[in-house]
């Protein structure tokens, strides 16, 4: 072959080498784009993935602080219910003591009121019979008396002696020889007897008004403490409800 032609031949191959080298590079630049197209987006996902995973976890960094939060308060809420339960369980109790306390007092009040009654009507039928007594013999001896011989004096004593009958007074114990000292002893006496009879007669009834009035206003006591109970046991039953 004509040397022209041969050199011609190798330039053409040259150049063809050339050419798929270019091609190859510019495959391989595509390769390279294409991974860190890949590469961008796979920070991209990781980073949104991060950014993700960091929220959640804030998020739950926060929900743990208000679970904790929660807690504590509700904590403090059960011990404030169980001093609440504590303090109305102390208080009804107190309240129990004192009803069973009223109770034993007007029992005690009502003993009492029975054996003054019993002695105050012991203290009248005494007086009574006392004075029944002495006023027969008082009428006794004045007939006696008023049949006896009279002197000079003897209507103004008798006058005197009827007087002190109808009206009488402090005994003055002193005997004539009339016996007009007997008959004011024993109207002394008499009343005295009286005066013993109107004074029980007034201390039973003074008695009496007392120990109504204590029996009253310890009953009045006694509802109030029984109603307290019934409402601290409601109160108590709710906060347990609330409790559990």
């Amino acid at each position: 072959l004509p040397i022209w032609r041969s050199t011609s031949h190798a330039e053409a191959l040259v150049e063809v080498a050339e050419a798929a080298k270019l091609d190859a590079f510019k495959e391989v630049i595509g390769m390279v784009d294409e991974m860190v197209t890949a590469l961008k987006k796979e920070q991209e996902d990781e980073f949104k993935h991060q950014e993700f995973c960091a929220k959640e976890l804030q998020q739950n960094l926060a929900s743990q602080a208000s679970t904790e939060d929660t807690i504590s308060d509700l904590t403090a809420t059960i011990a404030t219910l169980e001093a609440d339960i504590d303090t109305l369980a102390k208080e009804i109790k107190e309240l129990e003591a004192q009803v069973v306390e009223m109770k034993v007092q007007v029992k005690h009040a009502s003993e009492d009121r029975a054996a003054e009654n019993a002695a105050f009507q012991q203290t009248v039928a005494d007086q009574r019979t006392t004075q029944a007594l002495l006023n027969k013999a008082l009428k006794k001896l004045e007939a006696v008396y008023s049949s006896e011989p009279k002197n000079e004096t003897a209507p103004a004593e008798s006058f005197v002696q009827l007087k002190k009958i109808h009206q009488p007074a402090m005994p003055t114990y002193e005997r004539s020889s009339s016996g007009g000292g007997v008959l004011d002893l024993l109207q002394g006496i008499i009343h005295e007897a009286a005066m013993l009879e109107t004074d029980a007669i007034a201390a039973e009834q003074e008695a009496q008004s007392s120990y109504v009035s204590f029996v009253t206003d310890t009953g009045k006591s006694l509802e109030a403490a029984q109603r307290s109970i019934a409402k601290k046991e409601e109160e108590k039953a709710e906060i347990g409800r609330a409790h559990v």
